[in-house]
């Protein structure tokens, strides 16, 4: 990790405690029916991402997301804040 060579021991600090938490950063890998699909259905295109991620760490608190996309359907990752259509399962089951 570049960070971990680049980075000084208070910008480790800062960035790195809050990347293990959960708090910073986080990624949107699985698909419903697919964990760690080789072809993402997921697709990023004028700027806005387009599918469904499953099971993703700290969805709630991480302040950014990376998410693997459809490559032939303009992506690879995208990363950005979390979206407003975010939904978490054990809130809809609960209430």
């Amino acid at each position: 990790m570049p960070l971990l060579d680049l980075a000084s021991d208070a910008q480790q600090d800062r960035y790195l405690a809050d990347v293990a938490t959960g708090a910073l950063l986080s990624a949107a890998l699985n698909e419903p029916g697919h964990s760690l699909p080789e072809r993402p259905a997921v697709n990023f295109a004028d700027g806005k991402l387009n599918g469904t991620k499953i099971g993703v760490p700290y969805a709630e608190t991480a302040k950014w997301l990376v998410v693997t996309t459809d490559q032939r359907r303009g992506g690879g990752l995208a990363h950005g804040r979390r979206c407003d259509g975010h939904q978490d399962p054990d809130r809809q089951r609960l209430g």
